[in-house]
């Protein structure tokens, strides 16, 4: 089957997997940026939750260590080791009596209420209302002292009158219920919304409790919390799972939080990061809720924070659907379109496909040809350095493209010498291809007459500037070397100057050598300069490929950072391979993975100062 064939048939499985991909990331996003949402309500209010565990977890404390004197000390635990059922020595209520008062002036605290001793099965034995001026309703015995020593007198006798009690506090107790330990709220009977908290009295010996202290304060004072009406605030005694506070319903407290509000019950919540507290996010009755919890440990009391989120983001919530709806619509009814249009194109396919088969078929022989070219091209140039005892002479040439017009060539003359040259053909690509290997064909024959630089570049000259076309040209740059004087001539037509380096001075210079390149006048002078080589000296001759190299911000390599590099090569003593390498590795990090514009090409020629004996 044709690719297009398989294109277009695959096309709807592609764009079904496509609408669902968008439709996906339309939801994760809209899901995103709501979860977003409960994170900022959960850290908000796990912060104001903190706050207000703090200050409760202070007050209580407090509290419980002020209560201690009333319900753990020797006294009182001996005091109702003495008290019974039926009849109690006045001594001992009015005592008990004493302590809560006496107690409750120390404590200097308005918001205490009352106070109320019980025996071991809830009955009431000493009650003081705090806020009572009135001495003679918080006297369980009598007003007048004759009264009281006549009681002591008769209290062997007369049973426990409940109604001597004060009433305000008896009446918020209600009759026949055991004492439970902990705190609840409570209502007195005028109205006013208390926190009951019921501590027991243990025996010495036994541990088990021969009555209870309960303490009343003032809800305000204890719970110092108002907070807006969509939001809930619940305290649970976690060893009993009773609701000790219900901002929303009083009446709830004393009451296990699985039968009132069993959706807070069992909640499990999510672990996120160290950012982001724990939280759950529940729907109750139709309505988000986002529910954080804070523990007390000392206290074992769990605080449960809830927002209403309808008001927050019922109202976006609702637009953001129909934004991801809308959104979702609109991608299947685009890709419906495209999927129309790709059906038409469908028909066409066929005579693409064809039509691309034939640019395939040409352009693979063009690649053939080509690689014909750059084989044929390849075999202008050395396979191998030349091996020349006492010198290094290495060359490289890296075309732009496939085929170019750089070129490099060793010629081995009579005696005791070897010409090293380096041509670069007008352009580059098969513009510059044909013309190198005309020039690469002339050169073979002018050099087999004359391998002397002041006869060859004229003879070259003349003979280009006759059969190479207009504006077509060869910069050209010869190197003879006598290996036995360590000597080179050389001559230049067009291309950079050679550079020159000593390695006795660690100096580098370049070999000013001016003239036109070949082709361009019939008349032209090309002179030569003879240089004397000492040990580890340099002559590198390389194309303007490698000079012109052009990083991203349209800067060129230039002469003089060209000529840094081949200082530092021979200061560091690189051999010819070397040397070669470093060159073309810094042109690569300085043009920084750029288009290589023109073909690169050099030779250099490295004394060794070793015997001048030409090996095979």
């Amino acid at each position: 089957m044709k690719y297009l064939d398989i294109r277009t048939r695959v096309f709807p499985v592609i764009f079904v997997f496509a609408c669902s991909i968008f439709s996906i990331l339309f939801l994760f996003f809209y899901d995103f940026f709501f979860k977003s949402i409960d994170q900022i309500f959960a850290k908000q209010n796990n912060e104001i939750l903190v706050n207000i565990a703090q200050n409760i977890e202070t007050q209580e404390l407090a509290f419980r260590r002020a209560c201690k004197v009333l319900h753990i000390s020797r006294n009182v635990q001996l005091k109702f080791s003495t008290i019974g059922e039926d009849r109690v020595h006045p001594t001992l209520l009015h005592d008990l009596q004493k302590l809560l008062l006496v107690w409750h002036e120390k404590q200097d605290n308005d918001s205490y209420f009352s106070g109320l001793y019980l025996s071991k099965n809830g009955e009431p034995r000493a009650a003081v209302n705090f806020n009572d001026n009135d001495s003679s309703s918080n006297n369980p015995i009598g007003s007048s002292a004759n009264s009281y020593e006549q009681d002591i007198s008769d209290s062997q006798t007369q049973p426990i009158v409940p109604s001597r009690l004060n009433q305000e506090v008896v009446q918020t107790w209600p009759k026949n219920t055991m004492p439970r330990r902990g705190s609840h709220v409570i209502s007195s009977p005028d109205g006013v919304l208390l926190l009951r908290t019921v501590f027991p009295i243990a025996d010495r010996k036994t541990g088990d409790p021969n009555g209870f202290l309960s303490i009343d304060r003032l809800l305000s004072s204890a719970f110092n919390w108002s907070g807006p009406d969509d939001e809930l605030l619940l305290i649970v005694d976690t060893s009993s799972d009773l609701l000790v506070y219900d901002s929303k319903n009083l009446g709830n407290s004393d009451r296990r939080i699985g039968d009132r509000h069993p959706a807070f019950a069992d909640l499990v919540y999510s672990v996120n990061n160290v950012d982001i507290p724990p939280y759950a996010r529940i729907s109750v009755d139709g309505k988000e809720l986002i529910v954080t919890r804070h523990a007390i440990t000392k206290l074992q009391w769990d605080l449960i924070h809830v927002t209403y989120l309808d008001p927050y983001i019922g109202a976006p919530k609702t637009r953001g659907q129909f934004l991801v709806a809308g959104a979702i619509i609109f991608v299947f009814v685009v890709g419906g379109v495209v999927y129309i249009l790709t059906k038409r194109v469908q028909t066409r396919s066929n005579d693409l496909e064809i039509a691309n088969e034939l640019v395939s078929n040409h352009s693979r022989l063009l690649e053939q040809e080509l690689k014909t070219a750059h084989d044929m091209q390849m075999r202008l140039m050395p396979i191998e350095n030349p091996v020349v005892d006492g010198f290094d002479i290495v060359g490289s040439c890296r075309p732009a493209t496939e085929v170019g017009g750089d070129f490099y060539q060793y010629y081995r003359l009579n005696g005791s010498r070897i010409a090293v040259t380096l041509a670069d053909v007008t352009g580059h690509g098969m513009q510059a291809a044909v013309p190198t290997m005309v020039f690469s064909g002339l050169l073979d024959t002018q050099i087999g007459y004359t391998s002397a630089p002041h006869d060859l570049m004229p003879r070259l000259n003349n003979s280009l500037h006759r059969i190479l076309e207009p504006r077509t040209f060869v910069c050209f740059t010869v190197a003879e070397l006598d290996f036995e004087y360590s000597r080179v001539r050389l001559s230049n037509g067009g291309c950079p100057y050679p550079y020159i380096f000593r390695a006795d001075s660690g100096t580098i210079d370049e070999i000013t050598l001016s003239a036109l390149p070949l082709g361009i006048r019939a008349q032209s002078t090309y002179t030569v300069e003879e240089i004397t080589l000492n040990e580890h000296d340099l002559v590198v001759m390389c194309s303007d490929g490698i000079i012109e190299a052009t990083n991203r911000v349209g800067e060129i390599l230039g002469f003089e950072r060209t000529s840094d590099a081949i200082r530092y090569a021979g200061i560091s003593g690189y051999n010819g391979t070397a040397l070669v390498d470093h060159i073309f590795s810094q042109v690569e990090m300085f043009t920084q993975g750029c288009i290589q514009e023109d073909d690169q090409t050099m030779v250099v020629i490295r004394s060794n100062r070793n015997s001048p004996v030409v090996t095979n």
